[in-house]
């Protein structure tokens, strides 16, 4: 969840919802930036040559990349992705506290150091937030909290994923976390898996999973069917899954200074054109949740010659749909801040123009893979699950030959600790001619009950040309980008250092598609 104390509702923060006017930020005297804020933004590589930090860090066992939230403070955000001259607005919980700090940090490379400090409050009036309505009906919670802090956007700030780290005078610290998207898409643009996030996140009672505090009436049972963006994640920071997952690809993307930009899935579902004309459109992590308009914006990109590359795996196993905002949230009425998706029951669902329910044939006519309902098994130790990573080993053929050219890959090379947690494989849905790049072959699957296209225990990575020469590239696991950038709380079996072999199969798919993937 996110943390922090309860900043005083200025007056610029706007209204009974506590939202900002657009356009509108709090008094300078609240804040300050730390960098030039007027003008256009650097590059991604100019960028990652600045001072860095590491105060982005919660505290928490070394093994822990992001540290842990710890003491009673939680916020959120209003907007999980954020154009420049829009205002980004902050609400937090400390009730404990007299006041709160808040400093926002971008990540990155920056020399090793993996952010740098953006902005920074000056202590502020915490005070104790109502309450939050929850439906026992569909499960949805939702916070209509006062504002703690608001401020504009500046057009100089670059496109990245932001960090909001909230500081109790009590001593407690949590984060919460925002996409800021580029007023033009750089040629590579980042799709952050939120959606994922929140479908996991249980703060105030339900999330889209088994196991929640109350009964669900439309399903008779503990799982819920909707869950709004508008409470704190219940996350080991407070920033949803990123610092256990997504943050490798940022931190490799950024270490080479490839020309990236960042957006969200919700993000893309309200906005599909952001996704036109780039040169490579790539999908990171744990990729579970996608909406149809998502779907099709990614589809309709390849078409038009756009690259995909899924450095994910469980990629697109269940449709949502996003709603609005319900007139009891501090962000009312703004669209896709509510996540609906029946799953198993999906019998009941209304609407039956826009279904939820299991992607359809799992995404693999569009990612080339689907989800074959292999879990690998859970470490057993307490706290957040870990899981086993295994070996990837390529196809005899090594083929296409650009993609392992100076990997120093051989027909029995073996890459191990890449191969989890879920796992995806070619199915009859597939498209003609996809190449199988390389597999994870003998691997253990918990039990599973929930359904998916095909069943198997194999991770299969592919590649498949589109009819207009798009690439599309899918992993086919999670832990390709474990390779890329070290997350040591991933897993015991995780490479402890970047892999030099995935690096440079990566990097030579990189440089095929900027190029041009003809």
């Amino acid at each position: 969840m996110c943390a922090g104390a309860l900043c005083a509702l200025l007056a610029a923060c706007g209204g009974a919802t506590g939202r900002a006017p657009v356009g509108k930020s709090q008094s300078a005297t609240s804040y300050r930036w730390l960098g030039r804020t007027q003008g256009a933004p650097p590059s991604i590589a100019q960028e990652n040559r600045a001072a860095g930090t590491t105060a982005w860090r919660l505290p928490g066992p070394a093994d822990l990349l992001g540290g842990a939230a710890h003491g009673p403070v939680e916020g959120y955000v209003a907007a999980q992705a954020i154009a420049p001259g829009q205002t980004q607005t902050v609400y937090v919980n400390a009730p404990s506290a007299r006041t709160i700090t808040l400093q926002v940090f971008r990540m990155g490379w920056y020399r090793g150091a993996g952010g740098r400090l953006v902005l920074q409050s000056r202590p502020l009036p915490a005070i104790r937030q109502p309450p939050c309505l929850h439906r026992f009906a569909t499960g949805l919670t939702e916070c209509r909290w006062h504002a703690t802090l608001s401020f504009l956007i500046p057009p100089a700030l670059p496109s990245g994923v932001y960090i909001v780290k909230l500081h109790a005078s009590t001593g407690a610290q949590s984060d919460c976390l925002f996409v800021v998207r580029a007023a033009r898409p750089s040629s590579l643009l980042v799709e952050i898996p939120t959606a994922t996030y929140e479908a996991y996140n249980a703060w105030g009672g339900d999330s889209l999973y088994p196991g929640g505090a109350d009964r669900v009436g439309v399903t008779h049972t503990t799982q819920g069917v909707e869950v709004s963006y508008d409470r704190p994640y219940d996350s080991q920071t407070g920033a949803g899954q990123f610092f256990i997952r997504e943050v490798a690809m940022v931190r490799f993307l950024e270490r080479y200074g490839y020309p990236v930009s960042y957006t969200t899935i919700e993000s893309i579902d309200g906005d599909p054109a952001q996704v036109q004309g780039v040169r490579a459109l790539i999908d990171v992590g744990h990729s579970e949740y996608w909406s149809q308009r998502d779907e099709r914006a990614f589809a309709d990109a390849r078409d038009k010659g756009t690259s995909l590359i899924f450095i994910s795996s469980d990629t697109m196993a269940w449709r949502v749909r996003f709603a609005p905002a319900s007139a009891k949230s501090s962000q009312a009425g703004e669209p896709d801040h509510r996540i609906i998706a029946y799953k198993e029951s999906v019998a009941v669902d209304p609407d039956r123009a826009e279904p939820t329910g299991v992607f359809p044939l799992g995404g693999a006519p569009l990612v080339g893979s689907a989800y074959d309902g292999c879990i690998t098994p859970r470490v057993a130790q307490p706290g957040p699950p870990v899981y086993r990573y295994y070996a990837w080993s390529p196809s005899l053929g090594l083929q296409p030959s650009w993609l392992f050219a100076g990997t120093g890959i051989t027909a029995s090379s073996s890459i191990s600790g890449i191969v989890g947690y879920e796992l995806d494989e070619r199915t009859p849905a597939t498209p003609p001619g996809t190449l199988l790049v390389g597999t994870g072959t003998g691997v253990p699957c918990q039990p599973e009950t929930e359904p998916s296209p095909v069943r198997g225990t194999v991770a299969q990575t592919t590649l498949y040309t589109a009819r207009s020469g798009a690439l599309v590239f899918a992993t086919g696991t999670l832990g390709w980008a474990y390779a890329l950038s070290p997350v040591p709380q991933a897993s015991p079996d995780a490479p402890l250092a970047p892999d030099p072999r995935v690096v440079a199969m990566t990097r030579n798919l990189l440089a095929r598609v900027l190029a041009g993937a003809q």
